[in-house]
């Protein structure tokens, strides 16, 4: 069984100029076996264990809320409009790709407005980009495409790839993320990224041949008390969850406003992860997990105040 405790309490957060309701969950995993059933925790599945930043965004939850028939074949105005105003709802703030719709369309015919989701992680060793198709869509035509813009023949992990002349001649300043391109149709999955070695790691890991970022401690709790909610959301893993959130880059006089403020509350203590969601109705919620139950919960009323009030930097 699973067995997890979690601390849920609601405050407010000026974020980007906008008032928005808060939910910060903190919690700790004593064990688990967690059911892939979100979006969210699905597309974590996906991602090499190494990764220590995963941005999601719900491509289905966004064409409900904004334009349900968009796709790549809709008129350039229609998909702009639609990622514009996703844009300004904090939808898609976390996605590589939607910036390269236009060259995208045009050249692979397909986007990220095909998708149901979009999956990018990063790691020490690399970056890869997942993205989950409908059961509708035709893999062979986008294999034939490829062949048609220049990418070698599929390797042993059907990753195929752009040399260093292909990829500026399909686009100009198209993303490196396109070098390498494997094509999964038993899985509705299309990987990029912007090394073919990392592109094969990442489908090792879809078909169950490396662990995931998914079993590594706290992520899937992070991602389970989400459930389907998300429709962009960024998580921190592990140590990199405190880099992200420090002020070691900040100048001297937001350093001692951090110190002044964290000193007031009475501390606080590092996190092994941090996810940040959108929800559609640009909801913010933020999960924290800790090193053990008793430290979540010592950390509740302390975070709340941080959460409120002047924030340094």
């Amino acid at each position: 069984m699973t067995a997890y405790s979690t601390t849920v309490f609601r405050t407010r957060i000026l974020v980007a100029g906008l008032i928005v309701p808060v939910t910060v969950i903190a919690g700790f995993v004593l064990s688990r076996t967690f059911h892939h059933d979100s979006r969210l925790e699905s597309a974590l599945a996906d991602l090499p264990s190494q990764t220590l930043v995963a941005n999601f965004t719900d491509w289905a939850g966004v064409r409900r809320a904004l334009g349900p028939d968009v796709s790549s074949r809709s008129e350039d105005r229609v998909r702009r409009v639609l990622l514009s105003r996703a844009y300004d709802r904090d939808y898609t703030t976390t996605s590589v790709l939607s910036v390269f719709d236009d060259d995208m369309a045009s050249a692979y015919g397909w986007t990220v407005l095909d998708s149901e989701w979009e999956m990018y992680g990063q790691s020490k060793e690399g970056a890869v980009v997942v993205l989950r198709m409908p059961g509708g869509f035709d893999f062979e035509r986008a294999g034939q495409e490829l062949t048609t813009l220049g990418y070698a023949r599929p390797d042993g992990r059907a990753v195929r790839v752009a040399d260093g002349q292909t990829l500026p001649g399909i686009a100009s300043g198209l993303t490196p993320q396109l070098r390498a391109i494997a094509l999964l149709p038993d899985d509705h999955l299309i990987v990029t990224s912007d090394a073919a070695a990392y592109a094969g790691r990442a489908v090792d890991t879809v078909q169950g041949d490396q662990e995931s970022v998914l079993d590594q401690d706290g992520v899937a709790a992070m991602a389970a008390t989400l459930a389907d909610s998300s429709v962009s959301a960024l998580l921190d893993v592990g140590d990199r969850s405190c880099i992200a959130t420090s002020f070691r880059e900040a100048d001297s006089g937001q350093q001692a406003l951090a110190r002044q403020r964290i000193s007031s509350v009475g501390g606080v203590h590092d996190t092994r992860g941090l996810t940040r969601s959108i929800d559609s109705a640009s909801r913010l919620t933020v999960a924290m997990d800790f090193d053990s139950g008793a430290l979540a919960q010592a950390e509740r009323d302390p975070r709340v105040a941080l959460a409120k009030g002047d924030a340094p930097d």
